[in-house]
């Protein structure tokens, strides 16, 4: 697939079903995720709520209120036990970064320069950035103001 990271192609075609023990169980250890075979990853569109930002992440622009911006992502997480995997685990290609999409609340977590062999060594931190942001870099983005989402 096109857009995605030449090394993570390579990680997900290297097994049919390739399982990472990354999901916290509670705080007792890591339940396994499993992420799509490389066929089935898709192009998603993703919907970031400003109204989220300006109520929980000190957005001031209010005229900004009940507006969505879409987000294009590949979806990589296929089971997170326990949870809707849908967008735990993205590759943004407009931006060249893993992120993670919080699908209940419309916020998008980049990773800048997180590489993808970077993620395999703590795959924990970066599968579970929605709930735990502290333990992980991350940027919360905001396209209407990032020059790099120009739409």
């Amino acid at each position: 697939m096109n857009g995605l990271p030449n090394t993570l192609i390579a990680t997900l075609e290297s097994s049919d079903d390739f399982v990472l023990p990354a999901r916290f169980s509670d705080g007792h250890g890591l339940d396994p995720v499993t992420f799509h075979r490389h066929s089935e990853i898709k192009l998603v569109k993703l919907y970031v709520d400003a109204s989220e930002y300006i109520e929980n992440y000190e957005e001031l622009d209010r005229q900004l209120d009940g507006m969505y911006f879409p987000i294009e992502a590949f979806d990589l997480l296929k089971e997170v036990p326990g949870y809707y995997a849908r967008g735990v685990l993205i590759w943004l290609p407009g931006i060249f970064e893993f992120g993670s999409f919080d699908t209940d609340h419309g916020v998008v977590y980049s990773f800048p320069d997180v590489p993808w062999s970077q993620i395999l060594e703590s795959p924990e931190k970066y599968v579970n950035c929605q709930w735990h942001p502290d333990r992980v870099d991350h940027q919360l983005l905001r396209p209407w103001t990032d020059k790099r989402f120009s739409e």
